[in-house]
């Protein structure tokens, strides 16, 4: 069985409920974006928002689901979908990598001292259920999405080059927004050295890349019938 039949098989109540899933996570995504502490982070150094890589995790989850979305009406019109589902699979995997490592090295500083990450000073105008919400429901919802929803693994490489593509796009980014504004965006950058800061690049990538492996084993034991693209 190829992968388009996995998507084409699927019980009507089960796309039902991936229409009303991925609806709703894309307008949470919306909603989150819209935020007013988060949109006022635009207007104080170089970079705004976009610094760090929890936005970042936020615009390619919200454009994941999107396209999720869409390739679940795409379903229900009956669209030739073959030409659409490496796309889409691709997306997913981005997103998923980088909700699952936001999660984890978030909530890992933040338990070790969450002065690294968040003071306590912003508790004020960052509430506790955005803070769960941003760095932790949003990977919560990509795992959830990977157990409960037909998904096929696409070309491994494409796949790896694409993770570690997003990653060090970020990672120089990252970098810009120091030269800019004199600080890195998030606190313990700027309290330990040059090489332990790329130590901790180069771990995060790791643990994408681990991320990604897990990925494509869980798929892969799934539907491993189904994992070859027409």
């Amino acid at each position: 069985m190829y992968g388009s039949k996995l998507f084409l098989n699927r019980k009507k109540e089960l796309l039902s409920l991936s229409i009303v899933y991925h609806a709703l996570v894309v307008l949470l995504s919306i909603l989150t974006l819209m935020w007013k502490p988060i949109r006022t982070l635009d207007n104080t150094q170089f970079g705004g928002r976009s610094k760090f890589f929890t936005v970042w995790n936020h615009y390619i989850n919200g454009f994941s689901f999107l396209t999720l979305f869409l390739f679940d009406i795409a379903l229900v019109l009956s669209t030739n979908i073959k030409k659409y589902i490496k796309v889409v699979e691709l997306v997913f995997t981005i997103s998923f990598t980088a909700s699952t490592i936001v999660g984890i090295l978030f909530w890992g500083l933040f338990f070790i001292d969450r002065e690294l990450v968040l003071p306590a000073e912003l508790d004020e105008i960052y509430p506790w259920y955005m803070n769960m919400y941003q760095h932790g429901m949003v990977a919560l919802f990509c795992w959830i999405e990977a157990i409960s929803f037909p998904h096929v693994n696409t070309n491994k490489y494409i796949e790896y080059g694409s993770v570690i593509l997003f990653n060090i796009t970020y990672i120089f980014w990252n970098i810009v927004c120091f030269y800019m504004n004199g600080v890195f965006p998030y606190p313990f950058q700027n309290i330990i050295s040059n090489f332990e800061l790329f130590a901790f690049y180069l771990f995060a990538l790791s643990l994408s890349l681990l991320t990604l492996w897990s990925k494509r084993i869980l798929f892969h034991l799934k539907f491993s019938k189904q994992i070859k693209i027409d």
